[in-house]
């Protein structure tokens, strides 16, 4: 990712007004946005966003896709495909991620916007055990 892309995606996410009755720390909010441009990088680097297309003739392609929206760094929208030799095998299912303003110190709310037998559709996943 070029130097310009991410200085463009930290001002982006710099913007991000927090609630001004919840004020949120500095170093929090530095946290997050380091964070998020890290994984951000990261996932541009492994060919993960909605700009590569899904490709089944490679032994590396991982059948997902996420990016995070335009104008909010804590809201990301992902795609996946099923599972080869599942009941859900044809399918490709999105979802949406919502990171907290504390992230990572607060886990994300995750649900999946697509019907498809699992989970409720617009509601959150339970990430704990």
């Amino acid at each position: 990712m070029s130097v310009s892309l991410l200085k463009v995606l930290f001002v982006t996410y710099a913007t991000i007004t927090v609630r001004p009755e919840k004020k949120t720390p500095s170093s929090t909010k530095q946290l997050t946005r380091r964070r998020i441009i890290s994984e951000f990088r990261d996932i541009n680097k492994d060919n993960l966003t909605f700009s590569t297309p899904f490709n089944t003739s490679s032994v590396d392609e991982c059948d997902i896709r996420l990016s995070p929206i335009e104008n909010n760094f804590l809201q990301w929208h992902f795609s996946f495909r099923g599972v080869p030799g599942s009941s859900f095998a044809d399918g490709c299912y999105h979802g949406r991620i919502m990171l907290d303003k504390d992230y990572p110190r607060k886990a994300p709310s995750i649900c999946v916007l697509t019907p498809n037998g699992r989970w409720e559709v617009g509601k959150d996943i339970c990430l704990s055990g």
